[in-house]
C-alpha cells in the first residue's frame, strides 16, 4: 500500500522478513495517521493565528491522553500491532477532528479562490515579502563562512583561526546572559 515500505522495514530498520507482516500493518497505520497530523497542523496554525494557543494545548493533551490510555489498554489485552498501529490511528484523527471542527467554529469556512485576481495578487504579495525575509536569513546564514573566507583571502588562513576562537568565546558569553 505505502511506497517503499519494504525498503524502509527491512532495509532501514533492519527486520527479518518474518517481521515484515507484522510491522507492514503497523508502518501502514503510522503513515496514515502521520498524514492526518501533518494536515492538521495547517488548521493548529489557524487555531495559534487567532490567538487561541491554550485550545492547540488541550487538544495537544488530549491527544496525548487517548495516545497513551489506547496503547496501554491495547497492550493489556494483547493487541498485535496491527491494532496498536490502528489504535494510534484512532488517536491521530480524534486530534484531526477536534482540530477541524475549533477551526470552523473559531473562522469559519474557507474560501480558497475567490477569483484569480486575488489569487495572483496575494500570491505576488506573498512572495514578495517572502523573497525579503528568503534574502535575510540567507545572508544571515552565509555570513561566518563567508567572513571566514574574506579573513583567509586578506588577512591569513592563521587569523582565521583566532576568529573561530573568538566566535565561540562570544557564544559562550551570550549565553551566560
Amino acid at each position: 500500500f505505502i511506497l517503499f515500505d519494504e525498503f524502509i522495514i527491512i532495509s532501514l530498520l533492519s527486520l527479518s522478513q518474518d517481521m515484515y507482516l507484522s510491522f507492514n500493518r503497523l508502518y501502514f497505520w503510522l503513515v496514515i495517521s502521520n498524514f492526518f497530523l501533518l494536515i492538521g497542523q495547517a488548521f493548529k496554525a489557524v487555531i495559534d493565528g487567532l490567538q487561541k494557543n491554550y485550545i492547540s494545548s488541550i487538544h495537544l493533551l488530549i491527544y496525548n491522553a487517548i495516545y497513551w490510555m489506547l496503547i496501554i489498554v491495547g497492550a493489556i489485552f494483547g493487541a498485535d500491532l496491527n491494532d496498536i498501529g490502528f489504535l494510534i490511528f484512532i488517536s491521530s484523527l480524534v486530534w484531526f477532528a477536534m482540530t477541524l471542527v475549533t477551526t470552523l467554529y473559531l473562522y469559519g469556512y474557507f474560501i480558497c479562490f475567490d477569483s484569480f485576481n486575488s489569487f495572483k495578487a496575494s500570491l505576488i504579495k506573498q512572495l514578495s515579502f517572502g523573497s525579503k525575509i528568503f534574502a535575510g536569513s540567507s545572508i544571515f546564514v552565509l555570513f561566518e563562512p563567508l567572513s571566514k573566507i574574506l579573513i583567509s583571502q586578506f588577512v591569513g588562513i592563521v587569523y582565521v583561526g583566532y576568529y573561530d576562537i573568538a566566535l565561540k568565546l562570544k557564544g559562550q558569553v551570550a549565553s551566560l546572559f
